[in-house]
């Protein structure tokens, strides 16, 4: 538990860090803006979806979908 706040945080701290790296001045409050409506958006639509696959899908098979398909997208980023 307490690792997990540690990491938390430090991930925080470079997110901060490379967006005053990538941004300038005038549109930071844009972008973080931006950024908040889509991390809000997926945090609230992505349970519901990957409920409602798993729900559709028999046995097992939308678990390992959705484990499948977070795992790809992990590698990419």
């Amino acid at each position: 538990s307490r690792g997990l706040g540690i990491n938390r945080q430090k991930e925080h701290e470079l997110r901060m860090v490379l967006t005053f790296e990538i941004t300038e001045p005038d549109t930071r409050d844009f972008f973080n803006g931006f950024l908040g409506i889509l991390n809000s958006g997926a945090g609230m639509i992505g349970p519901i979806v990957a409920g409602y696959v798993i729900s559709r899908l028999a046995d097992n098979t939308g678990y390992t979908v959705i484990f499948s398909l977070s795992l790809a997208l992990f590698s990419v980023a």
